[in-house]
């Protein structure tokens, strides 16, 4: 059975992760969370996978 409780915090402590490594503006630190084919929009456009983002 799935203890809710840890996966709540689980999910806490990589947002924190998450938002440290964004905040830091060093995309090196970002890359780790971004899956292969992920999709990001930026302002000045959209960009899919690791490699355009």
């Amino acid at each position: 059975m799935i203890d809710p409780m840890a996966s709540e915090q689980e999910l806490a402590a990589f947002m924190r992760e998450y938002e440290a490594a964004n905040n830091s503006h060093d995309i090196e630190r970002v890359v780790p969370f971004i899956a292969e084919d992920a999709s990001y929009w930026f302002s000045d456009g959209s960009y899919r996978g690791i490699k355009e983002i």
